[in-house]
């Protein structure tokens, strides 16, 4: 069983840089679209102070459930490590960057995580590692939305509220019952 939920991230001051620390590097495609990339440190910069002042304080990454205007931590950052590439393979592997940043810039930061069924608010661990996985639910979008009613992109995707959201420009159809 799956739950949609949101990979966010959270930055943190370390004493020292280390190699495999994640930044996050944000550029605008076009006029409005942002696109956002998480990269690793691969060899420790000279100057530390120099390389914060350019690329942020380095982040961690983890995923909420928001339900009921509460947000819940449905995966601690120790705990994302599995990717499952759905129902043509049957082996995990390791998340991968690209993977990160498909689902950052491709499905608006949601991703399905695997959750115990008697227990729906918790993820499933194997190996005591989250099982992370591109959302189901991306494209079979309700029929009474064709198309976003603020852009009129058809990029639309149920939320993990529920709610009928647009990746394209961040519409949300809770917004229009308020």
């Amino acid at each position: 069983m799956h739950l949609t939920g949101e990979l966010v991230f959270k930055s943190y001051r370390p004493l020292e840089l280390e190699l495999s620390m994640l930044f996050v590097r944000r550029q605008y495609v076009g006029t409005f679209k942002e696109q956002v990339e998480i990269f690793a440190l691969t060899s420790i910069p000279r100057d530390k102070d120099e390389f914060i002042s350019i690329n942020g304080h380095p982040v961690e990454l983890c995923v909420v459930f928001n339900e009921y205007d509460s947000v819940d931590l449905l995966v601690q950052p120790e705990q994302i490590a599995w990717f499952d590439e759905g129902p043509d393979t049957e082996d995990l592997q390791d998340i991968t960057l690209k993977q990160i940043n498909k689902i950052l810039n491709e499905y608006g930061g949601y991703v399905d995580v695997e959750v115990d069924e008697d227990y729906p608010d918790t993820a499933l661990l194997a190996e005591g590692k989250a099982i992370l996985s591109f959302i189901d639910s991306y494209v079979d979008v309700d029929d009474d939305y064709d198309m976003c009613e603020n852009c009129g992109s058809d990029d639309l995707y149920y939320n993990s509220s529920g709610d009928v959201s647009c990746n394209n420009c961040g519409w949300d159809d809770i917004e229009d019952s308020i």
